[in-house]
């Protein structure tokens, strides 16, 4: 029994709802950035260029063009800025993608990931409790294996601390936030017909099923809105480049 329960424990190296759903957030990104790059580059060696030959024609430019123009006078003047901000992007994604801290206390990732992890453990508790152990040599064993993942690890070796005081389970699980207030009741309750391990299990199993739907839901929201990002750049630098260029045409045209 020990062994089994071992078996479907969730892996923390693992991470493969995050795993899975990052590919989906990062193509579109990885679109913007190419994107980025293009503009940056336009921005630096284009745009002055085309500034010089519009002041020549003596246009007055459209407030779109002269705002495009005032932004590559920024990436000119610290061209480093944009390196930079990259490389934060890329060290953040990573750190959140990768990091169980972060992930604990990022809004809006927060309110998935607890979900998640919440449920993990207490599925966790659930199966190792079938197999008739006491549950502070069962916190004991799971803590010394490190497949917990860290910021989980760390509560639930307070929550071993408490159960070795004699405190009350259900409280301290909500103490500790590895249980939420509304469940507290339910898991008091399970522990006195002895229903505790199928109780948690079932919580668990609850929590990272609606964890699972918030983040797809999340990732369904983000993806179009990184691509319609994608394109409202696209669509700024056009009109900000051609608009000039056709008033220009339309007036020699005119001569």
């Amino acid at each position: 029994m020990l062994f089994r329960s071992l078996k479907r424990l969730p892996d923390r190296r693992s991470a493969s709802q995050w795993v899975e759903l990052a590919p989906r957030l990062l193509y579109p990104f990885l679109v913007l950035g190419v994107l980025l790059i293009n503009t940056t580059f336009v921005m630096i060696f284009i745009v002055p260029k085309f500034e010089k030959i519009m002041l020549e024609f003596k246009m007055k430019l459209p407030f779109v063009t002269e705002l495009l123009i005032a932004v590559s006078r920024w990436f000119v003047q610290f061209p480093w800025m944009a390196v930079v901000l990259w490389l934060l992007v890329l060290v953040g994604f990573n750190i959140l993608l990768f990091s169980s801290r972060a992930k604990w206390h990022v809004p809006l990732l927060s309110w998935v990931y607890r979900l998640h992890a919440r449920g993990q453990f207490l599925r966790m508790l659930g199966l190792m409790l079938q197999t008739g152990r006491p549950l502070p040599e069962i916190l004991d064993w799971v803590l010394e294996s490190g497949l917990l993942p860290t910021v989980i690890a760390a509560r639930a070796g307070r929550l071993a601390t408490d159960l070795e005081q004699g405190q009350p389970l259900a409280e301290s699980l909500v103490r500790h936030e590895l249980a939420t207030a509304p469940m507290q009741g339910l898991i008091a309750s399970a522990q006195k017909p002895q229903n505790l391990p199928w109780a948690l299990e079932e919580l668990g199993e609850s929590l990272m099923r609606r964890g699972t739907r918030i983040s797809y839901r999340i990732v369904m929201v983000a993806f179009p809105l990184s691509i319609l990002a994608c394109a409202c750049l696209v669509a700024f630098v056009a009109v900000a480049m051609f608009q000039p260029l056709v008033s220009m045409l339309e007036g020699m045209s005119g001569r």
